[in-house]
């Protein structure tokens, strides 16, 4: 080959993947700010998420629009199609399936390519979850600067640990929960070795873990009392000091197993995917440790009412079934990862250790 026509393919070469990482980025961008967009206009995001959270939305926005620059360099090096790209493809095409303008020759290769697949689920996990987490984390966060003080300055003794020290341990537990998962819904990255491996591909599977979280979750209340959620409370009266202290500190247990499980997950934490099997802490003794102890502490919350409002067991009884078709749902999902067949060859349990 010649040396001009080798420079004429090195040029080539370089326009394509200018071409591409053009394309990458705009497409990128773009899927961003419409984002944003969209949770300005919806309703449900107008009023849910305070103006710190929509303006911590806006700044995260700008460091990926910016900090995505290096990570599409080396993809489009690669020829490798951004998520928002192939978000957009994807989005074409069924558009244009829809209007019949598609080839028999690419319906027959799928309307939707798998990859794009993939991409489309991740950008609606990430736009689903991302908000929520970051308004729980933020709103969790509140109420510990506000709880600092009496937390710490109060004597030490059964009351005020019932009064004061226990429902500040809860909201600190919780704040880092929603922090750890709003971090692993917002970053994925070859260092964290926390990539999207797939998603979630069923509707019972999706429904299972949608219900569980706003808007969808309000519409469980009970009107006009709101009722059962009214009586789920962590300050529930257990009718004096010391039966007050004892579900307390066995609360307290439940939420620091649930933040062990967490913990071990860490960037890994999102609902809906797979980021690769976690066999860790106390994943080595049971499969759905954070459910398990989720599910304890909301029975415990609810056992003085248990007799004053006879919807309380049902009502438990129905949560504890959609929790457990979320662990059925996922275990059928990741079971196509041959490393979750393992891990469930070697840990038999789901929720309680030697019976289930």
């Amino acid at each position: 080959m010649s040396v001009e026509s080798g420079q004429v393919s090195a040029r080539e070469s370089s326009e394509k993947y200018m071409a591409l990482f053009v394309s990458n980025f705009v497409a990128n961008t773009t899927l961003i700010w419409l984002t944003i967009l969209f949770y300005n206009v919806n309703r449900f995001y107008i009023n849910f998420l305070s103006p710190e959270v929509k303006f911590l939305l806006i700044a995260i926005s700008v460091v990926f629009t910016v900090g995505q620059i290096p990570v599409l360099v080396r993809g489009s090096k690669r020829g490798d199609f951004s998520s928002g790209q192939l978000f957009f493809r994807a989005l074409v095409r069924f558009l244009s399936d829809a209007l019949g303008k598609l080839s028999p020759e690419e319906r027959a290769q799928g309307v939707v390519r798998p990859n794009e697949k993939l991409a489309v689920l991740i950008v609606v996990v990430k736009v689903f979850f991302v908000p929520t987490m970051l308004q729980f984390a933020y709103m969790n966060w509140s109420v510990v600067v506000a709880g600092w003080s009496p937390a710490m300055q109060s004597p030490i003794s059964m009351r005020t640990f019932n009064q004061h020290v226990f429902p500040f341990m809860v909201v600190v537990i919780y704040t880092i929960f929603t922090v750890i998962y709003a971090f692993g819904y917002l970053v994925q990255a070859d260092f964290l070795n926390n990539k999207i491996k797939s998603v979630e591909p069923t509707v019972m599977g999706w429904a299972c873990t949608l219900i569980c979280y706003p808007p969808i979750v309000g519409l469980t209340a009970i009107a006009p009392k709101n009722y059962p959620w009214d009586y789920l409370n962590d300050l529930v009266d257990f009718g004096g000091v010391v039966p007050n202290f004892i579900a307390r500190v066995t609360m307290v247990s439940c939420l620091l197993i649930m933040l062990w499980a967490v913990a071990t997950l860490g960037s890994k934490c999102s609902n809906l995917t797979n980021r690769g099997i976690v066999t860790g802490g106390p994943y080595r003794f049971i499969r759905h440790p954070h459910y398990a102890f989720k599910l304890a502490h909301w029975w415990i919350t609810l056992l003085p009412v248990f007799i004053s409002v006879p919807l309380a067991p049902v009502f438990m009884a129905g949560w504890t079934s959609i929790y457990f078709l979320r662990a059925i749902t996922e275990e059928r999902h990741l079971r196509s990862d041959p490393d979750y067949v393992a891990y469930c060859e070697k840990v038999k349990y789901r929720f309680i250790p030697g019976v289930y």
